[in-house]
């Protein structure tokens, strides 16, 4: 029991570690897809914003709606990230093959360490009694009989009895009333 418990805590710790590097490879590859999507429009963008006439700009942008898009929203995310607008595009590169690497390094092990919990658990449910299962019960035994719900008609009736009796009873009391 304490292997296995020490086991599966090296397996969440090599998971984890591997997620969040993933996290990150993901985020940074997102940054150069926007630098490049940023670099490959700008000329699209430059030729949009050079138009003077708004029925010409207009058509242009239906005409080129997609890639302006794209190119704002790489903007934007790099603008986020770098509001100076100096993008380390190569120490971006180098964290990716970094954390590429990282991660095919951490995956063996994490495999190996899979493999071994795998054993584990099954020379446990080996080793180990079975459980008792609670007996099941009848879902409906001899002595219970099911509640007949009433219409929908019959509870509206009920309950307009109940609201007409508390008019009733506060019509009555209105009146004057003694103090005692």
């Amino acid at each position: 029991e304490n292997r296995l418990r020490e086991t599966e805590t090296v397996s969440n710790d090599l998971g984890n570690q591997i997620r969040g590097k993933e996290k990150r490879l993901r985020d940074v590859q997102a940054l150069l897809n926007a630098v490049a999507s940023y670099d490959r429009l700008l000329p699209i963008h430059h030729e949009y914003i050079n138009i003077g006439w708004k029925s010409r700009k207009e058509k242009f942008y239906q005409a080129h709606k997609t890639e302006i898009d794209e190119y704002n929203k790489a903007f934007r995310l790099l603008l986020k990230f770098y509001p100076d607008k100096k993008i380390p595009t190569n120490s971006l590169r180098k964290e990716q093959a970094t954390l590429t690497e990282e991660i095919e390094c951490l995956r063996p092990e994490l495999d190996a360490v899979k493999v071994e919990l795998t054993e584990l658990k099954t020379i446990r449910s080996i080793i180990s009694p079975p459980e008792e299962k609670p007996k099941e019960k009848d879902s409906v035994t001899l002595t219970q009989v099911p509640k007949e719900k009433a219409s929908l008609i019959d509870r509206l009736h009920e309950k307009q009895q109940i609201v007409d009796e508390q008019k009733k009873n506060k019509s009555h009391s209105r009146g004057y009333e003694p103090e005692l």
